[in-house]
């Protein structure tokens, strides 16, 4: 048993190493540069040995983002059990706030369903899929019990919120090229401040939800 212990915890150990190893090379050169040999090497492993834990690329890009969304999950647990979150529209705010202070997370929601889904098999996407409908079942339940939802509404607010959050990380430009474009006079009207923009979004949500 300790040997098989001793053997999880190398696994564990080089798995976290392969992660760290795409998380940085993902925020210095984004996610079209990055190939598998890179993440090898900054992670001080044969391509061969990297292939034992990940198939492709993408799987590697889905379990950083399996990383990113348990800890989000985890703050907006949080929130929820806040003494200060006293209905469904602070715990909107709250929803914003913990988006907005994870860049690496809205970097990851960008290309998560139009380029890692797209090119992830089924057999690499189902268990990311699954752990995502679990999480959401558990944190919908926790919103409903404590904001007297009817069943299956706390699953069917977080789906819209999320659904908000993609369509601002993509307004909310990462690129340099259109963040300078934005700053002309001329293209003021469609520049966007991230959470401030879907915490307003997300206070026109909740008024759908009052009773």
């Amino acid at each position: 048993m300790a040997t098989k212990a001793r053997s999880d915890e190398a696994k564990q150990d080089r798995l976290d190493a392969i992660l760290a190893a795409a998380r940085g090379l993902f925020a210095e050169r984004g996610f079209d540069a990055v190939t598998m040999a890179d993440i090898a090497r900054a992670a001080g492993l044969a391509k061969g040995t990297l292939y034992l834990y990940c198939r492709t690329k993408e799987e590697v890009f889905l379990a950083l983002m399996g990383d990113e969304f348990a800890g989000w999950f985890a703050a907006l647990g949080a929130v929820l059990t806040d003494s200060e979150t006293a209905g469904l529209e602070d715990f909107a705010h709250g929803f914003a706030r913990t988006a907005a202070e994870r860049p690496e997370l809205l970097r990851l929601v960008s290309i998560l369903h139009v380029v890692l889904e797209r090119n992830a098999t089924e057999a690499i996407l189902l268990p990311f899929k699954l752990g995502l409908r679990d999480a959401l079942a558990s944190l919908g339940a926790a919103v409903e019990g404590r904001f007297a939802l009817a069943a299956g509404e706390g699953a069917a607010f977080l789906l819209q919120a999320y659904a908000l959050v993609i369509g601002f990380s993509h307004l909310d430009a990462d690129s340099p090229t259109v963040r300078a474009l934005l700053a002309r006079d001329e293209l003021a009207p469609l520049r966007i401040d991230f959470e401030t923009g879907l915490t307003a979004a997300l206070d026109r949500l909740c008024a759908g939800y009052r009773r």
